[in-house]
């Protein structure tokens, strides 16, 4: 083993030596499930649940942050334990139960069952009360100040997002758990990548066995660094793990000028980025979003989604530790019954893997009907036998079995939502491959409600209504027959329109010769 750091101070890493390259590529449609550490009893029941997460289909796990977070905030002491504020990085957090012989033991598991696992990479920040913003007394030997590693203001105030150079308040929410690190200084930074993040990385990839990570707020870190970190995670991986790393990017919120700003720091460095289709509306409408969005082909998502595909295929996630729970936004709408609560779940999730062109992530507990938020700052541990109120694990795994089936995605690649009078349960999409109507085209039906077969057919005659797109395409030309169907749930087909139909509920594929429309 090879060594880049002192050992006598606990805070520093051993790095391995490099082993030899071959790489195994990334599926370009992601297939993956989210799991906090929080919302178990401890590290080894989620890894009990990686048998459960294979099952459904998936093929990536991602791991929230997992190190101790802070505990000793003086600016707001009631405001600690959060994942995303590191206070140590060599220890797991007390409240997840575990050691790194556990997340050693995690890894290995989700490898041998063929899920990737990828660690959470939150360059932006450190816990406030991180031994590293008071200075190091080790690297203070090397001429190494780190205190000057941290955003101050010229009084030597913390430089904390929603506080002022005295730390009053700017904002109801101000980022006052955690300590902003100073990148705009280029020896400073170049300090910052060599002794804490290229150390930190090799803990994740080389002893812990993470296989990819998943980048916090990609949009408030200079590509400068992105390149050096995503860079290094993947070298690492290679070397370690003779494959290339995922690297999949958040993005925050709708506005073009945000999501503008994430693709030119990450572009051609991810692997993925996380697409917003989130806040697109259900039967039941979200936020100030009426149903009848999905059909204006361009609304704001399909707009952002563009543009975030300048960076890398686009991922869905139908729900996350940022926003609360989809079962709670239906409870508040007055939705609680199973079976609608499951039908409304089942098109969300729908909505988010066919309607992206990167795959999708589903969050631990969604898939049950789970209603309560995820609190960073409180951990809660769900009780699935009294929390559960459906179960979608069957029609996760048919939708994970269609994602694996679909064409490799194109830039640009683009969706048209429609929408059956006759079967409203339906959720449908035309896939567009190539600008406008001139690229190859592909239809995905999934039927929402499967709990008993009503004998839906889709035939010739329907193929030819969806691909008008509720007056959409008014002419021939948008009206261009697709070369694939992919069927999903309790559906059957007596089509000849399209030569290739995949079904989750019929075995093999079926060609078929092509008809005259």
């Amino acid at each position: 083993m090879g060594k880049n750091r002192n050992e006598e101070n606990g805070l520093y890493f051993t790095r391995p030596v490099k082993l030899s390259v071959s790489s195994t590529r990334i599926e370009a449609r992601l297939r993956l499930y989210n799991q906090y550490p929080g919302s178990y009893t401890n590290i080894k029941a989620m890894t009990r649940d990686l048998e459960r997460i294979a099952a459904m289909g998936f093929k990536q796990v991602w791991v929230n942050p997992f190190y101790a977070s802070c505990k000793n905030n003086f600016l707001n002491p009631a405001k600690i334990n959060c994942p995303y504020a590191m206070r140590d990085h060599t220890k797991v957090d007390a409240d997840f139960a575990g050691t790194f012989d556990d997340i050693k033991a995690y890894t290995a598991k989700a490898k041998d069952l063929g899920l990737v696992p990828l660690f959470d990479l939150v360059s932006l920040h450190v816990g406030i009360d991180h031994p590293f913003v008071n200075g190091d007394p080790e690297l203070a030997k090397k001429g190494i100040d780190t205190k000057r590693w941290f955003a101050r203001h010229p009084n030597g105030y913390l430089k904390i997002k929603g506080l002022d150079e005295h730390y009053n308040p700017t904002s109801s929410n101000p980022y006052d758990d955690t300590a902003a690190f100073n990148y705009s200084d280029p020896k400073i930074r170049e300090e910052i990548i060599e002794y804490f993040w290229k150390p930190f990385i090799d803990q994740n990839i080389r002893e812990l066995g993470f296989m990819g990570a998943r980048i916090d707020a990609p949009g408030q870190i200079p590509r400068a660094v992105h390149q050096e970190l995503l860079t290094y995670i993947d070298q690492a991986c290679k070397e370690t793990h003779q494959r290339e790393a995922y690297l999949v990017a958040e993005t925050i919120g709708q506005s073009s000028k945000f999501l503008a700003k994430d693709v030119d720091a990450i572009k051609g460095l991810v692997t993925h980025v996380m697409n917003s289709v989130w806040w697109m509306p259900g039967v039941d409408g979200q936020e100030n979003h009426d149903y009848s969005l999905w059909q204006k082909d361009d609304n704001w998502w399909t707009q952002s989604k563009g543009i975030l595909q300048g960076a890398a295929p686009t991922a869905g996630h139908s729900g996350s530790h940022d926003e609360e729970r989809f079962a709670e936004v239906l409870k508040h709408k007055g939705i609680t019954h199973p079976a609608v609560m499951k039908q409304r779940t089942l098109e969300k999730i729908m909505q988010a893997a066919f309607g992206s062109d990167g795959g999708h992530i589903l969050s631990y507990g969604d898939e049950m009907g789970v209603e309560e938020r995820i609190n960073l700052h409180e951990r809660r541990v769900i009780d699935v036998s009294k929390e559960k109120k459906f179960d979608l694990t069957s029609e996760i795994a048919e939708i994970n079995q269609i994602v694996s089936l679909l064409p490799k995605p194109t830039f640009p690649e683009w969706t048209q939502r429609v929408f059956s009078k006759e079967y409203p349960e339906l959720v449908i999409f035309i896939v567009h491959q190539g600008e406008g109507f001139t690229g190859n085209s592909h239809i995905i039906i999934g039927n929402t409600y499967n709990d008993e077969d009503k004998n839906i057919v889709i035939t010739d005659e329907m193929i030819q209504e969806i691909l008008k797109a509720d007056g959409r395409n008014d002419s021939p030309e948008k009206r261009v027959m697709p070369s694939k169907l992919y069927l999903c749930g309790r559906l059957t087909e007596e089509c000849f329109l399209i030569p290739e139909v995949h079904s989750t509920r019929t075995q093999g594929l079926k060609h078929k010769g092509i008809c005259a429309a």
